[in-house]
């Protein structure tokens, strides 16, 4: 074996990959193959290469592999495998991947914070956040870490932790809108509503198509009282998300709480006929009809959605 032929064949089709030349990156990482057929490396970039051009089976293959070739302490290949796994919606498996990627090589980063976002996906913020307090332990100051970090404490309930930690990562990247409305969501929830619209405000300034920050912006200005901002912020939004259930229902109870009860109806009965089984919205329907003292009409909606239960929502 030349090692400097397989260097060579690895160099190009690293080259040809960035350039968006899949099919020249293939025939180079599998030439590679050939030459070295007990190298990691190759199998790697080939199952990368596999993965962008639709073949996942065929990546995960290869991603399995180049696990059994690695050398020692390199968990590489283990963090590729398991981003395809999370991208393939195979949550659990996932996991299981980054757990023995952080048993090979405990100092990964890219492994921690990985199992970090897995965490708080799957609603486990507790564990979430030792995973991120390790991660910070291995690369101080960093942004992502901090972020994670912050995210799981906002999660876990812990909101004085999650403005600490969220104050640390926007000092390692300013202006950041993801670390701004987790700031504005603690704020929120320790009822410092003024502190919330500041930071929300300035993350939707920064990417206004965010819904979950702009739901966080027409709350804040609910309790605010600032009921025209706030009908103002979810019609803008819904007009984007004609989907949402939280958008509309949020819409239909700010136009409530402004003393419009009959214009909360109008909104609900329009999502309703699209998604007539949506239990959030007859909720709010049944309130702003009681508004309008439709006593009956209110009660038989709230016979309908009686025997749901709630589905627990994330605070972010």
């Amino acid at each position: 074996m030349d090692k400097h032929e397989i260097n060579k064949l690895l160099e190009d089709g690293l080259l040809a990959y960035r350039h968006g030349n899949k099919d020249l990156a293939l025939k180079q990482f599998k030439k590679a193959i050939k030459k070295s057929p007990n190298e990691y490396l190759p199998y790697r970039f080939l199952a990368t290469t596999e993965y962008d051009l639709g073949r996942a089976e065929d990546a995960i293959d290869h991603l399995n592999k180049a696990i059994r070739l690695a050398p020692e302490g390199e968990s590489g290949p283990l963090e590729d495998l398991s981003l395809i796994k999370m991208q393939l919606g195979r949550q659990e498996e996932a996991e299981s991947i980054l757990q023995k990627a952080i048993l090979v090589n405990p100092n990964s980063l890219d492994a921690h914070l990985r199992l970090g976002a897995s965490l708080i996906t799957c609603g486990r913020a507790s564990e979430a956040i030792a995973i991120y307090t390790k991660a910070l332990e291995i690369g101080p100051k960093n942004f992502q870490a901090l972020y994670g970090l912050s995210h799981a404490y906002l999660e876990n309930s812990n909101f004085e932790e999650a403005i600490s930690t969220a104050t640390q990562a926007l000092k390692a990247r300013e202006e950041d809108p993801a670390t701004l409305t987790i700031l504005g969501v603690a704020h929120y929830q320790k009822e410092n509503y003024s502190e919330a619209k500041r930071y929300l405000s300035q993350s939707v300034a920064l990417n206004g198509t965010d819904q979950n920050t702009l739901v966080h912006l027409g709350r804040t200005e609910l309790k605010l009282e600032n009921f025209d901002q706030a009908i103002a912020i979810f019609e803008d939004a819904s007009k984007h998300a004609v989907n949402s259930s939280i958008l509309f229902s949020q819409l239909a109870n700010a136009l409530s709480a402004s003393g419009k009860p009959a214009e909360a109806v109008e909104v609900c009965d329009q999502y309703l006929k699209t998604h007539p089984l949506s239990a959030s919205l007859m909720q709010v329907k049944a309130c702003a009809l009681r508004d309008l003292h439709k006593f009956d009409e209110s009660e038989q909606i709230l016979g309908q959605v009686e025997h749901r239960k709630p589905i627990p929502l994330k605070i972010l």
